[in-house]
């Protein structure tokens, strides 16, 4: 995706490209990101607006964990899921937002920043 092309109307460093996207494309727009771990939305790097601006138009609850802290985004259907965690739970680590199944999580999310290889649980009990 590129901003000049698919995004014309869109100011480089702008948070206009929020504005389609639902509740969570306001509630993003409306925070102070300068004190989570993803810093300004303005400094953030093309791939990760272009990662978000996925995430926030599927109609399929989706989390995004980016970074080495794994900073929560995500889209209307996964607020469902977060349930009271929402909206503290946008922006924080994933160890914060899930600290309860941080210990299987943890491992999991860092093999995958190690590795670039995929991971998944199928029907995984927390222990």
């Amino acid at each position: 995706m590129n901003a000049n092309t698919d995004f014309p109307n869109e100011r480089p460093g702008s948070d206009s490209w929020l504005a389609r996207f639902g509740e969570l494309g306001k509630l993003i727009r409306s925070m102070d990101w300068s004190k989570k771990p993803l810093g300004s939305i303005e400094t953030w790097p093309q791939s990760l607006r272009t990662a978000a601006s996925i995430c926030l138009s599927s109609r399929f609850p989706t989390v995004i964990y980016w970074g080495t802290e794994f900073a929560t985004i995500y889209n209307d259907g996964y607020a469902q899921i977060l349930g009271t965690k929402h909206p503290w739970a946008l922006g924080k680590p994933v160890r914060d937002v899930w600290s309860e199944i941080w210990h299987i999580n943890g491992p999991m999310l860092n093999q995958v920043l190690s590795s670039g290889v995929a991971t998944w649980s199928e029907d995984k009990l927390a222990k």
